[in-house]
Formats: structure tokens, C-alpha cells, sequence
């Protein structure tokens, strides 16, 4: 399975069925052809090319460190690991990165959620909260004092993150299959979440304000 994935890299890299090593400084590379005597040296040459091309994704990284980056990050090294398995035997440097990338990414996730859970959560509290309703003693009655304000508003923007946590989780769940259960994970949990808030919403027919 390694080595196919290997040679479905390989072959990505390579439309004309020779591999061009990218070129250092002004010198120009020559192609390296697929066939068995010499794929070997595509094989090791396509490393070193992703190798750095996985090198100044980090960097981006560590730049901003954004979903977006994270996963663009992710990608190339997940590329790159049956590559590094065929030519040095070994794929562990590779999975040293994606299991490093794969833990912020859920961490950026995961915290984003918490906070989304704990702003509904908190305005759920404050709106079941039990108010007098008219005058004590002269037909006053408790009742729920509901969401006020911004408060509608803010369980929208809420919502909105749980639905945009839900849909970055996901992909990142079709990108990475080997961590795919941790991502539809926080898919899950911030789904649940927005429907909490939907349900907020509903209660205190705040929908459409």
C-alpha cells in the first residue's frame, strides 16, 4: 500500500513520465525517467523537493497559524510520508509532523468549540433566568427573562463559528483519514452545539431578530 501510494505520488509529480528535480539556484535540473533502473533517484529526488516544500509550509505556519496553513501543511507531509517509507525505509519524520499538525489543528478547533459551547451555555442560563413580571401583589408573576439586547446576535455569531468549526472539521477528517475519528469528533460536538443555540433561539422566538 506504501509503495503505491508512493508511485501515485511519484507519478502526480511526473506527467511525462520523468520527474524534473526543482532546480537549485540557476542551474536547470534534468528529468529523471520513471523507469525501474532510475525511478530509485526519482524516488530520493522527490523527497528532497517536498521535503522543502514542506519546510516553507512550517513556515507559514509559524507565521500564522491558521486552519487553512495548518492543513496545507498537512497535506504535503501526509504526501510526502509513503515517499520518505520507500526511500529511507522509515516514514517517521514525516509522521513526527503530521501527528505535530494534526494536534493544532484540533487544538485551534477544539478550543473554538469550548468557547462557542460556553457562550451558549452561558446565554442559556441568563435567559431562563426567573424575573417578576408586573407588580408583587397585584398580579405579578415570574417569568423567563429571555434574551435581551445583543444577546440574539450573539448566539447567531456563535452558530455561526460551530458551523464553520463543523465544516472545517470535516475537512480536514477527508484529507487526513488516519485521524479522521478526531475530526468528525469536533464536527459532532459543534454541530450539537449550534443546534443548542437553534433551540435558544426558538425558545425565546429570537429566530429572525
Amino acid at each position: 500500500m506504501t509503495e503505491a501510494s508512493a508511485l501515485e505520488t511519484l507519478l502526480k509529480y511526473s506527467p511525462k513520465c520523468a520527474y524534473v528535480p526543482k532546480p537549485k539556484g540557476d542551474a536547470k535540473s534534468d528529468p529523471i525517467s520513471l523507469d525501474a533502473a532510475t525511478r530509485e533517484k526519482a524516488y530520493a529526488a522527490l523527497l528532497v523537493d517536498l521535503q522543502a516544500d514542506g519546510a516553507e509550509k512550517m513556515k507559514a505556519i509559524s507565521r500564522s497559524k491558521t486552519l487553512p496553513n495548518i492543513k496545507a501543511a498537512l497535506i504535503k507531509y501526509e504526501e510526502m510520508a509513503p515517499v520518505e517509507k520507500v526511500v529511507t525505509k522509515s516514514d517517521d519524520d514525516a509522521q513526527k509532523q503530521i501527528d505535530d499538525l494534526v494536534n493544532q489543528a484540533s487544538t485551534l478547533m477544539d478550543d473554538a468549540a469550548k468557547k462557542a459551547a460556553d457562550q451558549i451555555a452561558m446565554l442559556t442560563e441568563n435567559a431562563n433566568i426567573s424575573i417578576m413580571s408586573g407588580i408583587i401583589g397585584v398580579g405579578g408573576a415570574p417569568r423567563k427573562r429571555g434574551l435581551v439586547g445583543s444577546e440574539p446576535k450573539d448566539v447567531k455569531a456563535a452558530m455561526a463559528t460551530c458551523n464553520q468549526l463543523q465544516a472545517a472539521a470535516k475537512d480536514f477528517a477527508a484529507s487526513s483519514k488516519k485521524h479522521a475519528t478526531e475530526f468528525n469528533a469536533i464536527a459532532t460536538a459543534a454541530d450539537a452545539t449550534a443546534k443548542d443555540g437553534y433551540k435558544l433561539l426558538q425558545q425565546f422566538h429570537a429566530v429572525d431578530r
